[in-house]
């Protein structure tokens, strides 16, 4: 790999930082200015409930794993959201470890304000971003996921 090539991967890797902080401090900010005194931190948790249908129960553990969270964070923002009264949190009934997720009636309510921002940040992230770049742009990224689960795999099994 030449100079180039190097020098270029560092520019997408920074782009990348600017973009995920960008989108931590914008999100957080249009959220204070609400009334509903959720974080950063527990917005994905929320919006992946949100996204399934109304009466649907989640795993907790499905959460964690298809959101590339670690559990400790997922656990101190599920029982932060149900303090909150925003979702409810079940022993699963076949395996007493485990936990269910779902929406309460309050948490159905965030829909349209969490959709809102949502979509005001992805309109004004995607300007003058053609589609075919959006598809493009997609299937890069995930490729890029699935290299850091194998790699994490990878050295979840050297540790053993």
């Amino acid at each position: 790999m030449n100079n180039e090539n190097i020098c270029q991967r560092k520019q997408i890797g920074r782009n990348i930082s600017i973009c995920f902080r960008a989108s931590k401090s914008i999100l957080q900010q249009a959220n204070n200015e609400s009334n509903f005194n959720i974080t950063i931190a527990e917005l994905p948790i929320l919006s992946f409930l949100l996204d399934g249908d109304k009466e649907s129960i989640v795993s907790q553990d499905f959460i964690t794993k298809s959101l590339g969270i670690d559990k400790a964070s997922t656990t101190r923002a599920v029982k932060k959201l149900c303090k909150q009264g925003y979702i409810k949190r079940e022993k699963d009934k076949r395996d007493k470890r485990a936990y269910n997720l779902s929406l309460t009636d309050e948490g159905k309510k965030l829909k349209f304000h969490i959709m809102t921002i949502i979509m005001s940040w992805t309109n004004m992230i995607y300007d003058g971003v053609t589609q075919e770049e959006i598809n493009q742009l997609e299937n890069i990224t995930s490729r890029m996921v699935r290299n850091i689960k194998k790699y994490k795999e990878e050295k979840k099994y050297e540790h053993n």
